[in-house]
């Protein structure tokens, strides 16, 4: 077996040959310890061999660094594209709800060819830096549908801001109130929120019974769900076709994002 696997006299040239001859001891490393390993009822390999094959694997690795770095950024690149293979499936399964749940305010054109989706949280400091490139796109592009949801993970200050945000969409105010709060600067607090809310012209009374409705309840919920399903555990998410970003973009690349969209 390799004439027994080490000879080495011979370890030098090798070497010599770089990439090629990692590829090689690797696997036969891998072969030959499965096989040792192995229920076969007997050794393939003593004590010494092994260790030689060892030795000999690191003193490569230590005279060329980069082919192991190679070998981790391959490994790291195999793995994304199997992390963007799953995540374009959930996307395509879950179409239905990320596009078309009831509950969800929606602005831009209603009956537009593409659809912005984004997960959004109030006292998000990066969902007000995307909300500058979001509205420049809605303002420029006619046949742009978007859709927010409401994901409110940073306390109960945002929870409150997101059940007024939904109860404003029940009087068709979402889109006035989601500006104000996007525009605001600095903390809020529920007293805040009304404030706002009374501000840009809501039913105050309505909408204090609204906020505590099951109905706005269940579309917090069925976010949450689907922000789960997702792996979204920050904001903005912002899906876009069967492509979902982590993190606010400038418009430039969000453009981009409709354009290939459109495109299929």
């Amino acid at each position: 077996m390799l004439e027994r696997v080490i000879d080495k006299n011979r370890c030098g040239e090798c070497l010599g040959f770089g990439g090629r001859w990692l590829q090689v001891a690797l696997s036969l490393l891998v072969s030959v310890l499965s096989l040792a390993d192995a229920s076969i009822g007997e050794e393939v390999l003593d004590k010494e061999e092994k260790q030689a094959i060892e030795e000999l694997i690191e003193e490569f690795i230590l005279k060329n660094p980069e082919v192991l770095l190679q070998s981790i950024e391959g490994m790291r690149e195999r793995e994304r594209l199997q992390v963007e293979r799953e995540t374009k499936e959930k996307l395509i399964a879950l179409a239905d709800d990320i596009l078309h749940n009831p509950g969800d305010p929606v602005a831009g054109n209603p009956d537009g060819d593409v659809t912005v989706v984004e997960f959004i949280d109030y006292r998000c400091g990066y969902c007000k830096t995307f909300f500058t490139s979001l509205s420049a796109l809605i303002a420029e592009d006619e046949q742009l549908r978007v859709v927010f949801k409401e994901l409110p993970i940073l306390g109960p200050a945002s929870e409150r801001a997101a059940q007024v945000a939904l109860a404003a969409a029940q009087q068709n105010l979402y889109l006035e109130f989601h500006t104000a709060m996007m525009n605001m600067r600095g903390g809020f607090d529920e007293k805040r929120v009304f404030a706002i809310a009374e501000e840009i012209g809501l039913d105050m009374v309505r909408m204090r019974r609204d906020i505590e409705s099951t109905e706005i309840a269940a579309t917090l919920a069925k976010t949450r769900a689907l922000a789960d399903k997702l792996s979204v555990t920050g904001t903005p998410a912002i899906i876009v076709g069967s492509n979902i970003v982590r993190g606010a973009i400038d418009k430039g690349h969000l453009r981009a994002m409709v354009a290939a969209a459109r495109a299929k």
